[in-house]
């Protein structure tokens, strides 16, 4: 199935919510190509999102959120034009599988999971507009995909009790941008297989780890 929005309204003009039993899943396409935001809302605990089709957003927010137990699963594609993404797990896992992707044109992309099973990004998060956020508050926090920013700032932060692992790439190419990562519950393990990346030309503390 196709769900597509032309509405040149600057609201909510796309919404797509859950409170029933079983997983608020989307297998096809949700296009909001007009102007407006998209929001997915999960508000089963007893359920989740898996998004294995694509959600695209032409002019506006995009907002995914779910408070059920079954956790967050994106194995297509999440793609924001113009605008801020932000996604938002309060229960299970979050995961970007590897063949997930979340991508931003402009703006913020913001990655945040309180669910138990923590965060597992697989798959690759790319912003080419403003700061790229993961914050991983429950469980363990797991980067083995890409985090790919051209825009400012890659920030991630752990206080979850599994501790963090990066055992993928996260690379910023912005001209004046930091990284940092902090973690302060449990171990901070960047593998041999893991890169960490900035070409920042600031002449500023623009590379911070902290354990």
């Amino acid at each position: 199935a196709t769900v597509q929005n032309n509405s040149q309204s600057q609201e909510d003009n796309m919404k797509i919510s859950n409170s029933g039993e079983g997983l608020l899943s989307i297998l096809g396409k949700v296009l909001n190509i007009g102007k407006g935001n998209t929001v997915i809302d999960n508000t089963n605990t007893a359920s989740g999102v898996a998004v294995a089709g694509n959600i695209e957003n032409a002019s506006g927010n995009v907002s995914l959120k779910n408070e059920g137990n079954q956790g967050s699963t994106i194995s297509g594609k999440v793609k924001n034009s113009q605008g801020s993404t932000t996604v938002t797990n309060n229960g299970g896992k979050l995961l970007v599988s590897q063949t997930g992707s979340v991508t931003n044109d402009e703006n913020d992309i913001t990655v945040i999971n309180n669910g138990v099973g923590g965060t597992d990004i697989i798959g690759t998060i790319t912003n080419a507009g403003e700061n790229i956020g993961i914050t991983n508050e429950a469980g363990k926090l797991l980067i083995s995909g890409k985090v790919e920013n051209t825009g400012k700032d890659i920030v991630v932060t752990n206080t979850g009790d599994g501790g963090a692992e990066i055992s993928g790439s996260a690379t910023n190419s912005g001209s004046n941008s930091i990284i940092a990562i902090t973690n302060t519950k449990g171990a901070l393990d960047i593998t041999k297989t893991a890169t960490v990346q900035n070409n920042s030309q600031s002449q500023e503390d623009n590379m911070k780890i902290s354990n």
